[in-house]
């Protein structure tokens, strides 16, 4: 029965509401709305293996839980197999996808018939791209489309959260990998994405002209009067520095977005708005560290390691 429900759902997912999602024939809201819908299904099917292996599940069974993950990884392994017998190269694999070095058309379409007959599975190209960087950590990769658009998996640099220098630096680093059409063209990118990494620094370290409060802030909302908070957690200490500096208990009402920044005192933070009336100093270190989260996966993908940026020397460099 469970196989039957989540395997209708997957078909019902990839053979109808997936295409759908990108039919140029239809307008762009109705295109999104299938989008929802068939990520919806997504999560629901990938969720199959969750459930079944949970015990508070009513109807719980680690075997069925086991074969979901068994079944995706002999499908894997056969896959690659028979792509090696064909003579493609293999660059990766994971979960439900293989990276495949630029099959021909004919390959393609064998690969998908003996899939088809042998696996029970049908496979598609859900992807083109004009080269890929792939990271050492799982499910971390970066490709690039042959129209410049670059595609980041596992990497984040786009959370409402991280401070805006952070996420223009990011944006200046895949604007610089979408441009890249060649290997001459992949070592060049490198070094302007050294040139870039080494700007954030300067600037948080004195080195250059400091980013203004703004960019250095951190962004989090209160949900609910300050009163009503248990604890002091840093947007709330925010608030309530704010409240006590204007001397106004109605400036942050539930709602308010509160920008912060990390700095290097007793307190630890400091409202952007009392930072532009006087002196701070940044934590330099947590901003480094926030940095390095972000930048860390998007450089072991292109061959970087973030502690050349600190001054540190690796043992790779000495080979």
């Amino acid at each position: 029965m469970i196989s039957q429900t989540i395997g209708f759902f997957r078909d019902t997912r990839v053979k109808w509401f997936k295409p759908k999602s990108k039919d140029k024939s239809l307008d762009e809201k109705t295109r999104n709305w299938y989008s929802v819908v068939e990520k919806a299904l997504k999560v629901f099917v990938n969720a199959s293996y969750g459930v079944t292996g949970a015990q508070h599940f009513e109807l719980f069974c680690m075997p069925a839980a086991e074969s979901v993950t068994a079944y995706g990884r002999h499908a894997i392994k056969q896959t690659k197999a028979k792509s090696e017998d064909m003579g493609i190269r293999v660059l990766y694999g994971d979960t439900d996808s293989v990276f495949l070095d630029n099959p021909s058309k004919a390959q393609q379409e064998e690969l998908v018939k003996w899939s088809r007959e042998e696996l029970g599975i049908d496979l598609e190209v859900e992807k083109t791209y004009k080269y890929v960087a792939l990271s050492d950590r799982k499910k971390n990769y970066i490709g690039v489309y042959k129209d410049g658009r670059v595609d980041v998996k596992g990497l984040s640099g786009k959370k409402r959260n991280t401070p805006d220098f952070v996420q223009e630096a990011f944006r200046d680093m895949l604007e610089v990998l979408s441009r890249v059409d060649s290997p001459e063209g992949f070592e060049e990118a490198k070094d302007e994405i050294r040139e870039i990494v080494n700007c954030v620094i300067d600037k948080l370290e004195g080195k250059a002209e400091p980013y203004a409060p703004e960019e250095l802030a951190f962004r989090m909302q209160i949900t609910k009067p300050l009163s009503s908070y248990g604890t002091d957690v840093q947007h709330v200490r925010a608030g309530k520095m704010l409240v006590e500096w204007t001397k106004d208990p109605k400036r942050v009402p539930p709602g308010t977005i509160i920008e912060f920044i990390k700095t290097k005192d007793k307190e630890g933070i400091l409202p952007v708005e009392m930072a532009k009336e006087r002196q701070y100093f940044i934590d330099k270190d947590h901003y480094i560290g926030i940095l390095r989260s972000v930048f860390e996966q998007v450089l072991d993908s292109v061959g970087l390691d973030f502690d050349e940026f600190l001054g540190f020397t690796t043992l790779d460099q000495f080979f």
